[in-house]
């Protein structure tokens, strides 16, 4: 950009649909305006949220760079996070008008609130896609490679967008069961349909982003690509390397593949997905939805998406089916490259937040879906066990599944993206020892409780997670510190949060208070949930209490499991030691970047004013 145009001279390079400018709506390209917000950003991330040091010593050691140059690289980098972060927020505040009539609530976009602030979904909604964003945060700013802009700056928006979008119509599917009664697949689909609807919605994103709408269209089919296979993260660097392309040249003319040959090559992995058109992932996303129960007759669906989405967004989901262009035009080899790293970094955060911290991860898994269909444990013979947790797939048949199976082989397979510059990093590399090796041990004292029938572990992983919150709402309402550490006391003594809801409310922070109310009776749903689950497994009446031939058996699985994972990862039995009293202490891995698993959320940072 020229000079002249970063001092707010020459023409905009976005629109501005709307009738009348708000006082949020300042121009993105002066430097007055972005300079500011990014070094405020470029702050919040290297202290308050504290980047690590030896990425910032090996920045000036190992790879030499100019302290003056990689500072303000810095800024500029973390100031273009802001940014699209602020675009994200404001894309999920705008869907929830109808698209049709601003004036009129969307019957669409307030479903989908209503699933982001669900308690019973928290392992899916607002929680999950906070802490999938602190993780690509750190990240981008800790691994030199995605740090600089000369790697995925060009993607930063589209990764900020995946965070919060790749699991939207998994979301509004688990809402639709619990309000309409009918049980779908949630997850069948659910990758190619947040897809195909950050496609429709790039309109409304240009206005969130201020930016024009073929800019919107890259930032939204970036994120779509990187969502496409988010769901099957060992297999997802196979994909992001398919060489067939999605269509053939007969008499030089072009044809897109359809039907049997274009599903069978996308389930393949093998296709070349900077090769497929808005109508082959349309086709894709309805031949999928069709075989798991979301379309025909009194479904109301054409596509396989929420109805009322399909009604309100109807013009665009007719003009992306007939779109024969491929999603992403004139891209690079350079730009290929640096979008495998941006959604390989996004895919990766996805990951470190189904096993991280460990124990918390541990019930979030047993909070799911799948988890409520399958057994704790299934005794087979030792070696048969090994198999399916160290070759097996993600996804194994029912029959022989358990959650026992599941988690043992998430922690075993933690390295689902192999081969890249963000897997091969000191900091990735880090995370999947710490989670895998805290989690096989924190499992195998739960789990061995929880086959005896002792569900303490659940009732006081969800009563500190509580305490931690109060402390959090203390501090943030600006309660003295006396008054914090009383009312802290107090409230460890009598578990009632109506001490600390009603001084938050009297210092004149109803709205905290209230935060904090809903969001104990999240954790209160979360983990009578979970009781409930294990309550009500497969082929059960009440609680299952296993033999101890079985716990035994339990027991030794896992430690066969930490032995290898020992051997794997070169940890001898001082640094297991080490562990053993991390998960004592209830401490996290090192590196994670957070210190409560839980937030009490707050108004939505935007670029332009919400619609009122």
């Amino acid at each position: 950009m020229r000079l002249s145009e970063q001092l707010g001279f020459g023409p905009k390079p976005y629109l501005f649909p709307r009738s009348t400018d708000t006082e949020h709506d300042t121009d993105l390209t002066r430097w007055t305006i972005v300079g500011p917000m990014a070094l405020n950003a470029w702050l919040k991330e290297t202290f308050d949220r504290k980047r690590s040091l030896t990425g910032i010593y090996e920045a000036f050691t190992k790879r030499g760079e100019p302290w003056l140059e990689h500072v303000l690289e810095g800024i500029e980098f973390v100031g273009r996070m802001d940014v699209a972060d602020r675009a994200s927020n404001g894309l999920r505040l705008a869907v929830t008008r109808d698209r049709r009539d601003t004036n009129q609530d969307s019957a669409f976009g307030t479903m989908l609130k209503r699933a982001f602030d669900n308690p019973a979904l928290s392992d899916h909604n607002h929680e999950h896609s906070r802490r999938l964003e602190r993780w690509l945060e750190t990240m981008m700013l800790n691994i030199g490679e995605l740090r600089h802009s000369h790697s995925i700056f060009h993607w930063i928006d589209s990764t900020i967008l995946f965070s919060y979008w790749h699991d939207a119509d998994q979301l509004i599917s688990l809402q639709r069961i619990e309000e309409e009664g009918h049980e779908y697949s949630v997850k069948k689909g659910h990758s190619l349909a947040g897809a195909v609807m950050l496609l429709a919605l790039h309109e409304r994103y240009a206005i969130e982003r201020k930016v024009s709408v073929h800019d919107a269209w890259e930032i939204c089919a970036g994120a779509a690509l990187m969502s496409l296979k988010h769901d099957e993260p060992e297999r997802f660097m196979q994909a992001m390397s398919g060489t067939q392309n999605a269509f053939t040249v007969i008499a030089g003319v072009r044809h897109s593949l359809k039907g049997d040959v274009l599903e069978k090559l996308y389930d393949n992995n093998e296709l070349n997905i900077f090769t497929l058109t808005p109508g082959q992932l349309v086709e894709l996303l309805r031949r999928i939805k069709k075989k798991n129960g979301f379309m025909g007759e009194g479904s109301g669906s054409i596509y396989g998406l929420l109805p009322a989405f399909e009604k309100e967004y109807a013009q665009e989901l007719k003009e992306l089916k007939a779109n024969d262009r491929p999603i992403v035009e004139n891209i690079t080899d350079e730009e290929k490259r640096s979008f495998r790293l941006a959604a390989t970094a996004s895919v990766m955060a996805d990951v470190f937040d189904m096993v991280t911290p460990p124990v918390e991860a541990l019930f979030r898994t047993m909070n799911t879906q799948y988890s409520r269909f399958r057994p704790f444990f299934m005794p087979a013979p030792i070696d048969l066990m090994m198999q399916y947790i160290t070759h097996e797939a993600g996804n194994v048949p029912s029959d022989i599944d358990s959650d026992t199976r599941r988690i043992l082989w998430e922690l075993m397979n933690l390295e689902h993206l192999q081969d890249s510059v963000v897997t091969d990093s000191r900091l990735v590399r880090g995370v999947i020892r710490d989670s895998a090796i805290m989690g096989a041990l924190a499992f195998r004292g739960i789990g061995s409780r929880l086959m005896q029938g002792d569900i303490s572990d659940i009732t006081y992983v969800y009563q500190k997670r509580k305490e931690l919150l109060v402390q959090k709402a203390l501090n943030k309402a600006n309660i003295p510190l006396i008054d914090r550490w009383l009312l802290t006391r107090d409230y460890r003594a009598k578990k009632d949060a109506a001490l600390i809801t009603e001084k938050i409310a009297r210092q004149g922070g109803e709205t905290q208070a209230r935060m904090l109310r809903d969001k104990f009776i999240q954790l209160d749903t979360e983990s009578a949930t979970i009781i409930t689950s294990l309550a009500n497994k497969p082929g059960q009446d009440g609680m299952k209490i296993y033999s101890d031939e079985q716990i035994l058996q339990f027991q030794h699985l896992c430690d066969l499991v930490i032995g290898e994972l020992m051997k794997k990862y070169d940890v001898n039995e001082k640094r297991l030691k080490r562990y053993r009293s991390k998960l004592a202490r209830g401490e996290y891995p090192g590196v994670t970047p957070y210190t409560t698993y839980d937030s009490l959320g707050g108004t939505p940072r935007t670029l332009v004013e919400p619609i009122n």
